[in-house]
């Protein structure tokens, strides 16, 4: 499965005649840092809404899978607001979520 990319996957209607493109968690990992992730994946193009603990093991498994880094943040706070502000510019219509490769060794 992999999260919403604006080039593969359609909006999904929110139920308020508005679409959406992703919605997203906040978790830590096990380094401490927190993250934003995503609850809505896809597998082909259907999507798959997945909350709780599954939403955050699809997200480390994503990670480990694909070598891509969702954004990491020292702060809770600083997470959900940048969660905030991504969703008010437009969220994953705009870019996708990911922030960087995982470092080859």
């Amino acid at each position: 499965m992999e999260p919403f990319d604006p080039e593969k996957h359609e909006p999904l209607p929110r139920g308020d005649g508005k679409k959406m493109t992703e919605l997203t968690a906040t978790g830590q990992d096990s380094e401490g840092l927190w993250f934003n992730y995503p609850q809505i994946w896809f597998k082909g193009e259907k999507p798959r809404l997945l909350s709780g603990e599954k939403a955050f093991q699809q997200a480390l498994s994503y990670e480990s899978e694909s070598g891509n880094l969702f954004p990491r943040f020292d702060s809770k706070d600083e997470a959900v607001a940048a969660a905030k502000a991504r969703s008010d510019s437009g969220g994953a219509s705009k870019s996708l979520l990911i922030d960087q490769k995982i470092m080859e060794e």
